[in-house]
């Protein structure tokens, strides 16, 4: 990749809990986030995108970060100085880099794109349709979904070198119900929906799943966003 170009790292991190019903941990994880992370990671020139806690398909105590860096060396160089929570609090992390796609995300964040749930979907492809797949999302498939009260967060590409590709996608929802009615595409055309965005929308979500090996999904709530101090 390109030195200069911003990169986002996704950060997943596992708070431990005596049990399901032990919120305490998650609010001394989400405390910490807001009063430590955040405000060091922008001293180093790193901005927090959004923090997503699990809701279906990811457990609760389970904390997805992004946070995008100008370029490489200022995220190599973060690394060296970064104070992650203690390890009595946060269990295990894993992070993995990527660049965007799309001009997604908007900068500034415009409140009126936050939305309470986003689904965390991961696609696979081949490498080499990374290109045809932004075009089609950015396009083709989101001016639909926005038309249908959806928010784009962003698209992104793995910085990994793996045989199957990993596209990661982040659309935000007014609630897990909105979410349901958005998969119906088979169905009758929403009201608001112009014929020919309806048509266009669809069939470029058909085309995407022919390039697409395997995905897979899970919903999670809004923590923070940029906007919500």
């Amino acid at each position: 990749m390109e030195s200069n170009k911003p990169i986002f790292e996704e950060r997943v991190s596992s708070v431990r809990w005596t049990s399901q019903m032990d919120i305490s941990a998650l609010q001394q994880y989400n405390k910490y986030f807001k009063e430590k992370i955040i405000p060091n990671l922008e001293k180093m020139g790193a901005n927090v995108i959004c923090l997503l806690q699990g809701v279906i398909g990811t457990p609760a105590n389970t904390f997805l970060q992004i946070t995008k860096y100008p370029d490489i060396y200022i995220y190599s160089n973060a690394q060296k100085e970064l104070k992650r929570p203690e390890e009595k609090l946060v269990e295990h992390e894993q992070v993995k880099l990527f660049t965007a796609i799309t001009p997604h995300p908007k900068e500034p964040f415009p409140v009126e794109d936050y939305r309470p749930i986003y689904s965390n979907r991961t696609f696979f492809i081949d490498k080499k349709n990374i290109e045809l797949y932004g075009d089609l999302s950015y396009n083709k498939v989101w001016p639909l979904y926005e038309a249908w009260g959806c928010s784009i967060l962003g698209l992104f590409s793995s910085l990994s070198y793996e045989v199957l590709h990993e596209i990661k996608l982040f659309a935000g929802y007014n609630s897990i119900a909105h979410w349901e009615k958005t998969r119906n595409l088979r169905g009758p055309k929403p009201d608001n929906i112009e014929e020919n965005m309806w048509e266009e929308g669809r069939n470029a979500v058909f085309t995407r799943a022919e390039l697409t090996f395997k995905s897979n999904l899970s919903l999670m709530r809004t923590v923070y966003l940029p906007n919500e101090k």
